[in-house]
């Protein structure tokens, strides 16, 4: 009895504070174990409509409406009440509370969806070596590649790139490294899924002459193309094919050569020669037109010039240049021997002698050895039309052989054409053979060497 009229207690509370009628506050006041502090949060949270909002409470009330809604004992079922037209006084009731757990790891969904919308591919380099890579950094740039920490007997250390020449900055650094020290700049991109890439650190980087012409006559800039200085200088100068070697001015921009794919160390020898003989600074591009020649004045500079602004160095120079006229002018004598007046002779009908050109006597060029021993030798010969030739010689050959084989391949030189040969030799000057030298092949030192063939 005293449990009756304690809820009809909380049920007169319940429509006093709230309003509604002695069934709405029943059933919010079941539906909450009669608390009636709950019961009237429960009202203020979910309005009307019980059906729609999770109780609170005792264990009992947490679980969802669905779930309590299937239970024997409560009782209780979903009530649907008829919408409220608004008015004047109508307040829209508040939305209702939601209640939900967030599964999975946010976390690795990020990491997912960063790494599906980059747009930066990595450089993977499958023979790459970092520690390798940091022992050849720290030490001096002089020492050699192969006894540093690697074994040759490992991929790394047969396909890594020659860090020893490789200049260490980006692209527009090794220019104007390059222009400071009046060097062509040679760069070399590579691609990790080519092959060929590989091919040119093992077999053509790793040559001690290449590495030594390219030391003494260039600086070296190694990059890949999947990289953001690899991508710029491939869009620059439109690289599509991996790899490539260019020769670029470093004054200018200009590329100057360039080679595709791989590219074994003789050939590469042969072509770079030609950029050895000269620098940047030296080159000059053959387009640019010729240097203005100053328009000279009809009258006199003598009228011009101020009483005493001439200075002694350039009286002398005047003197010396009129000393230079009278001795062009040769006095004629006519048949009796008398001297008449003077004329003009111009220096070119005093110095027009012939020239007397004794021609060289060839020597037949002899067979070309099948075999490969000691005994024999390979000389490559690049041709002024740029060119290229290769030939075994026996080292007791004479040297004379080498001007008969540049004469079996040029008929410009067969013809009459004087030639001369110059021995290419990386970081110097190439030193011009004698003809009539009477030494042989091996002697002279020219076995297993390039040479060069110029036009007199």
């Amino acid at each position: 009895m005293e449990s009756h009229e304690g809820d009809e207690e909380k049920i007169a509370a319940f429509m006093e504070i709230v309003g509604k009628p002695a069934d709405k506050a029943r059933e919010f006041l079941q539906a909450t174990n009669w608390h009636l502090e709950e019961a009237i949060q429960l009202f203020y949270a979910g309005g009307d409509d019980l059906g729609s909002t999770a109780p609170t409470g005792d264990a009992t009330t947490e679980l969802p409406w669905d779930a309590t809604a299937n239970q024997s004992e409560s009782g209780l079922k979903p009530t649907t009440s008829s919408p409220i037209e608004p008015g004047e006084d109508y307040v829209r009731p508040p939305l209702p509370v939601k209640r939900e757990a967030l599964y999975d790891d946010i976390f690795e969904y990020r990491a997912q969806h960063l790494a599906q919308s980059s747009n930066q591919p990595a450089s993977i380099d499958a023979f790459r070596n970092f520690q390798d890579e940091a022992n050849f950094r720290n030490q001096a740039s002089g020492d050699d590649a192969s006894n540093i920490d690697g074994s040759k007997d490992s991929l790394a250390a047969l396909y890594r790139p020659p860090f020893t020449l490789i200049y260490q900055g980006s692209f527009e650094q090794a220019k104007v490294e390059a222009a400071k020290q009046g060097k062509w700049l040679l760069v070399n991109l590579q691609s990790t899924k080519e092959f060929s890439s590989y091919m040119l650190n093992r077999d053509t980087w790793a040559h001690h002459t290449v590495q030594y012409m390219v030391q003494s006559m260039f600086i070296f800039w190694q990059v890949y193309d999947d990289t953001e200085e690899g991508r710029k200088v491939c869009t620059y100068y439109k690289l599509t094919t991996m790899p490539t070697i260019m020769i670029v001015d470093p004054l200018t921009g200009q590329k100057m050569r360039s080679w595709e794919g791989m590219v074994g160390a003789e050939r590469l020898l042969e072509d770079l020669v030609l950029y050895t003989d000269r620098g940047p600074l030296e080159h000059k591009p053959a387009n640019l037109p010729p240097p203005k020649r100053q328009r000279e004045s009809n009258y006199p500079k003598d009228t011009f010039a101020g009483p005493s602004n001439s200075s002694e160095e350039e009286e002398l120079q005047r003197a010396l240049a009129a000393s230079l006229q009278d001795t062009r002018e040769v006095p004629m004598a006519d048949k009796n021997g008398i001297t008449s007046e003077y004329e003009d002779v111009k220096p070119d009908t005093i110095k027009d002698t012939p020239k007397v050109d004794a021609k060289l006597q060839y020597p037949p060029l002899p067979e070309e050895p099948a075999y490969t021993d000691a005994t024999v030798c390979r000389i490559a010969v690049r041709f002024p039309d740029g060119s290229r030739g290769q030939r075994k010689f026996l080292r007791t050959d004479p040297i004379q052989v080498l001007w008969s084989f540049c004469l079996s391949k040029v008929g410009e030189a067969s013809n009459g054409k004087s030639f001369r040969l110059t021995e290419s030799i990386p970081g110097v000057v190439g030193k011009v053979l004698d003809f009539n030298l009477q030494s042989s092949i091996g002697d002279a030192g020219l076995a297993n060497s390039i040479l060069v063939m110029t036009w007199d």
